[in-house]
């Protein structure tokens, strides 16, 4: 493992200042999401699922093949707009309209966050 320390001395043979000790590399991987087969982990782990479920539930081993056109649609979005899939998933718990009388647990057409979501009024 590389030490983020350094021997070096100026010209009088001084060691030069070391550098901050609370400065860190970062790495180019350590930016990106996590990604497995060219797609976000979740949806990789939800696509392969939902497809063997349903080739366990039909018994047709046929059905595997669903993933080999949904996968590359999947790779194509994430490509396009890494984040895109995850702000769907955000926002498609958000409603068109919202209700005058909020519930303790609702989970669809709740109010923005900020707006007394979850309290009741």
């Amino acid at each position: 493992m590389e030490s983020l320390r350094s021997d070096s001395r100026d010209a009088s043979g001084e060691p030069v200042d070391p550098p901050d000790p609370l400065a860190a590399r970062i790495r180019k991987t350590m930016l990106e999401p996590f990604l497995l087969l060219g797609i976000d982990r979740k949806w990789c782990i939800a696509q392969g699922a939902i497809v063997i479920t349903f080739a366990a539930g039909l018994r047709n081993g046929w059905v595997l093949l669903a993933a080999l056109v949904t996968h590359p649609v999947l790779w194509l979005a994430v490509r396009r707009d890494p984040d895109q899939i995850r702000c769907y998933a955000k926002y498609s718990r958000q409603g068109d309209y919202y209700e005058p009388r909020q519930l303790l647990r609702q989970k669809i057409n709740a109010r923005p966050r900020g707006f007394a979501r979850g309290m009741p009024c």
